[in-house]
């Protein structure tokens, strides 16, 4: 994502790290399999990916394992379960938490 600030091209390859992640999970328990098709795309473009930072790169691990999981056809595993409550917590809910402070942080928003 050349001509981005590292702030931006973080936020969209997380976002949609999670999105990939979110799509596998649907997969591995049953409620959709429209990724299926794109799980090769998805490695190869995984494989591409260069990350900086733990978390960027435990994000990654973590979506690969869901692929590995959702392409396979399952079973999760403990391992899956506690990574992608860690990708919940620090990228899902830590989003909305930075939402939040916006009001607190921004003046446009003071009374």
């Amino acid at each position: 994502m050349p001509g981005l600030e590292k702030p931006d091209r973080d936020f969209l390859r997380d976002g949609c790290l999670v999105m990939i992640l979110a799509m596998a999970w649907d997969q591995i328990d049953g409620s959709g399999a429209y990724i299926q098709s794109h799980i090769p795309a998805c490695r190869e473009a995984l494989a591409r990916l260069t990350c900086e930072g733990e978390d960027a790169e435990k994000l990654v691990r973590t979506v690969r394992m869901a692929l590995d999981v959702a392409d396979q056809g399952g079973p999760e595993t403990p391992e899956l379960q506690e990574m992608s409550r860690w990708v919940h917590k620090r990228f899902v809910r830590g989003y909305f938490r930075h939402v939040a402070d916006e009001f607190e942080r921004n003046p446009y928003f003071r009374d």
